[in-house]
C-alpha cells in the first residue's frame, strides 16, 4: 500500500513539474512510506523521526538497505525524537513531508478525524509552512477510506489540495487513502 500511495505521489508531483529533493517523516515509525517515498520520488535526502521502540528497527532496517544499494545515493538519517523536529529539518529543497500521526480516539463511528491525532494534523501542518522559506514543499497526509468530512474540509480550506488517485485494487482502497497538500503557498480563501 505504501508503494501505491508513493508511486501515485511521485507521478502527480513530476506532472506538476517538481522534482524533490527530500522527503521528511515526522511519525516514520517501520519506515516503510518513507522507504517507498524515497525510491519512487529519487529524493537524494531523507529524514525520519520515532520516539517509539520501533525506532532501533527502523534504524536496523535502513542499515541493510544501504549495505544492500536499495537506497542508492540518497542519505537516510533516523532520529529518536518527536514529530516537532522535523520542521527543522526543511532546508529550501523541493521537499514531500509524509504526515501520519498516531490515530488513537481519531478513528470514530464518522471515521477518522484528522483534528483528533496526536497531535492534530494541523497542527503539524501549521508547524512545517511556517518553515517552507517558500519553497515547494508538500505534505502527503494519510487517511482512511472513511472520513470525518469536517475534519477534511477544515485542511483542504487552508491548504491547496493536488490532485490524489485511488487504486483499483479493493484491498488497497479498503485500507489506506491520502491527501496531498501543497504547503508553501498562502492559505486557500474560505
Amino acid at each position: 500500500h505504501a508503494s501505491f500511495v508513493a508511486t501515485q505521489v511521485a507521478k502527480t508531483l513530476a506532472q506538476k513539474g517538481f522534482r524533490i529533493s527530500d522527503v521528511i517523516d515526522p511519525f516514520a515509525g517501520s519506515g516503510n512510506l518513507l522507504f517507498h517515498m524515497l525510491r519512487a520520488t529519487k529524493a537524494r535526502r531523507g529524514i525520519g523521526f520515532d520516539l517509539g521502540d520501533v525506532s532501533d528497527l527502523t534504524q536496523r532496517n535502513f542499515a541493510r538497505l544501504r549495505w544492500t544499494g536499495r537506497l542508492g545515493l540518497t542519505d537516510v538519517a533516523l532520529h529518536k525524537q518527536d514529530w516537532s523536529h522535523s520542521a527543522d529539518h526543511l532546508q529550501g529543497r523541493p521537499t514531500v513531508v509524509l504526515i501520519s500521526p498516531p490515530w488513537g480516539p481519531a478513528l470514530t463511528p464518522e471515521g477518522l478525524d484528522l483534528r483528533r491525532t496526536a497531535p492534530p494534523v494541523l497542527t503539524v501542518l501549521e508547524k512545517l509552512r511556517a518553515n517552507t522559506r517558500g519553497t515547494p514543499t508538500f505534505a502527503v497526509v494519510q487517511t482512511f477510506p472513511r472520513m470525518a468530512e469536517e475534519s477534511v474540509t477544515e485542511i483542504t480550506g487552508r491548504y491547496e489540495a493536488l490532485p490524489t488517485v485511488r487504486s483499483d485494487d479493493p484491498a488497497i482502497n479498503g485500507s489506506i487513502d491520502y491527501l496531498l497538500l501543497r504547503l508553501d503557498g498562502q492559505p486557500n480563501a474560505d
